[in-house]
């Protein structure tokens, strides 16, 4: 797998701050937007680059995580170690072989996904432990949560999606006004916790910016 570049793909330094992201995203993304380009190919997968590219770098935490990545990555070539890099200790991968897929999401909207360099190092499942006390502690299921992309779109108007995790279908409603960091909770669809009973599924939102809109709240504004 080759590593990619999220700073190179928007044309900013590593220093640069949200604001500089953001104005060097929207810049590119409606030069490449599919609206612009219908029927172009190339545009079309350097839209889904650019847009994977501000999804880590305007996320703090993602971006600390694709820095310390980075970091590690030029280490190792400049070392000119024998064998390929260790991927895997940079994957936040899904525990427990839980598996996760989304249908109609940004692939659906611009005709594929993110990245296997993306689904690599960011997909799958973040897991924590729901608090407790003693011997009650061992009873209660553990919390899984994963990050959902949404359009604008979705997120103005509301939307239903179909997830599936492992073998077992579920639909979910995305609400009217929903916003980055809106949780949606999927009842019992983890795996079974101590005592047999299923841990939740929190399905964390993450809206993905429209170049050619700002939103404000509740409402969107076009310059």
């Amino acid at each position: 797998m080759d590593y990619k570049d999220y700073y190179e793909i928007l044309g900013v330094a590593r220093e640069a701050d949200a604001d500089e992201i953001k104005s060097a995203y929207r810049k590119l993304a409606l030069k490449y937007h599919p609206d612009r380009n219908p029927g172009d190919k190339q545009a079309e997968d350097k839209f889904k680059e650019i847009n994977e590219a501000y999804q880590v770098l305007s996320d703090t935490d993602k971006r600390a995580h694709f820095d310390r990545l980075g970091s590690a990555y030029h280490s190792w070539q400049q070392r000119g170690a024998p064998g390929g890099f260790n991927w895997g200790e940079w994957s936040r991968g899904t525990p427990g072989g839980m598996r996760v897929e989304f249908e109609g999401d940004l692939g659906d909207l611009f005709g594929g996904g993110f990245s296997d360099f993306f689904s690599q190092i960011f997909g799958g499942f973040d897991i924590g432990s729901m608090r407790g006390q003693g011997r009650q502690r061992q009873r209660i299921p553990q919390k899984y949560e994963t990050e959902m992309v949404i359009s604008l779109h979705e997120a103005y108007t509301g939307s239903t999606r179909q997830v599936k995790i492992n073998d077992r279908s579920f639909e979910v409603k995305v609400p009217k006004g929903a916003h980055t960091g809106t949780k949606l909770r999927l009842k019992g669809a983890g795996p079974s916790g101590p005592g047999g009973q299923r841990s939740d599924v929190y399905l964390i939102l993450t809206v993905s910016p429209d170049p050619r809109f700002d939103r404000k709240k509740d409402k969107l504004y076009t310059d």
